[in-house]
């Protein structure tokens, strides 16, 4: 009998041991499931925090673009204040190019006699070039015969300084030779 017990003994040891296992396994699972669970959890959390901010910030961005829209609004009424007074401008302004138009006309009058007097004038200044021209033309030929001068003397200095060479060669100290 005794062995009997021992046996039951040992496979009730066993068969704990076997639950142990079975209740560790399943409570691994759970644990698995549960930090699965709390990683998307958080994962939900910073999404949910982002939209929030993102929310926030539209409706900050919606804030301003009414404030923006209003602004607008009060700025379209200013201009069409300013597009009034610039009409009623306009309306002078035109009456002000009339006059000057006439005055213009005038003034053209005025500026054919003077392009008359510029035409006379510049008649005048071609006659004047053409004699300048012409007494070029004679400095230039007094100058070309003066150059011929000039050069004439040169070959008569080389010709001289030759000479002297020559005259100076036949000199010497030295006693004749017979």
């Amino acid at each position: 009998m005794k062995r009997i017990l021992e046996t039951l003994l040992i496979v009730l040891a066993l068969g704990l041991c076997g639950l142990v296992g079975a209740q560790w396994f399943r409570e691994q699972r759970l644990l698995d499931r549960v930090k699965i669970l709390e990683d998307d959890s958080a994962h939900k959390d910073t999404k949910i925090q982002s939209l929030t901010s993102a929310n926030a910030v539209f409706g900050d961005q919606v804030a301003a673009l009414l404030t923006k829209t209003g602004d607008l609004e009060s700025t379209n009424r200013d201009l069409l204040t300013k597009f009034g007074e610039t009409s009623r401008k306009l309306k002078t302004a035109e009456t002000n190019i009339e006059r000057l138009t006439n005055s213009v006309s005038q003034l053209r009058e005025a500026v054919v006699d003077r392009n008359n007097t510029i035409s006379e004038l510049n008649t005048k200044l071609k006659d004047v070039v053409t004699e300048r021209n012409e007494i070029v033309k004679k400095s230039n030929e007094v100058t070309g015969r003066h150059n011929e001068v000039v050069k004439k003397y040169n070959d008569l200095v080389e010709a001289y300084e030759k000479l002297n060479a020559a005259y100076t060669a036949l000199r010497t100290n030295n006693p004749a030779t017979k």
